[in-house]
């Protein structure tokens, strides 16, 4: 058996739910290739788990490490907990689409959050692009945001949308499902997505549905009325 690593005696939780179990764990190229006992093998390089857990990479699956990923591509924080993959585009913020009605929002936050890289996509596919062209060091599934499509079809407008910008909204949505956005993200307390009424959050929901994405939300209000927000989105 050639390995290229041996993590040796640690107690291994497989994320199954099953109790743990002390086993050696080898590792080939970028591969889990084997888990037992391994008394037998080597490796080039070898680490003594001993009185250690060793477990699959944690999943975040509400981060915000989008808003500086492009300027820490590293992402060392995060492999640092043990978090190998996170979900990001939350409470309906995303960095696409872009249009000339939200680019120079965008632009300003994209300098902000991670200084030095400039704005440089437009569609959710470019953005993908962009954000695998220099490499990174986690795993990451992008949603698209309700901030960013609503403000692509509306500038920074604080009002209830019109059919046809609704209409606008589905089309963004439905090209970001498709070029890779694995669902759609809102964020109802924040501007503009406080914003949005009943319509435009159903048209919107069923574009998800068709696509049969996944659909988070930040409620519309964390205090006195909690329980009217819970009751709007799962109603």
């Amino acid at each position: 058996m050639t390995l290229d690593v041996l993590i040796r005696g640690g107690r291994v939780v497989d994320g199954t739910g099953s109790p743990w179990v002390r086993a050696d764990v080898g590792i080939t190229g970028d591969r889990i290739t084997a888990i037992g006992n391994l008394s037998g093998a080597s490796a080039p390089r070898e680490i003594d788990a001993t009185g250690l857990i060793v477990a699959p990479g944690f999943i975040d699956c509400h981060s915000h490490s989008d808003w500086s990923l492009l300027a820490n591509r590293g992402a060392d924080s995060t492999l640092m907990q043990g978090v190998t993959t996170e979900v990001v585009g939350n409470c309906g913020m995303s960095y696409a689409p872009v249009t000339h009605l939200n680019e120079a929002r965008l632009a300003a936050d994209v300098s902000r959050t991670s200084p030095g890289v400039q704005l440089a996509w437009h569609s959710f596919a470019d953005y993908l692009e962009a954000v695998r062209s220099g490499g990174i060091g986690a795993n990451f599934a992008f949603q698209a945001g309700h901030a960013a499509i609503r403000s692509a079809v509306m500038g920074s407008g604080e009002r209830p949308a019109t059919p046809d910008e609704i209409a606008g909204m589905e089309r963004h949505l439905a090209q970001a499902l498709e070029e890779g956005a694995i669902g759609f993200s809102t964020g109802l307390e924040f501007v503009p997505g406080r914003a949005a009424l009943r319509d435009e959050l159903l048209a919107l929901a069923k574009v998800v549905a068709r696509y049969d994405r996944i659909h988070t939300c930040h409620q519309r209000t964390r205090n006195e009325e909690f329980g009217a927000s819970v009751d709007e989105i799962v109603g």
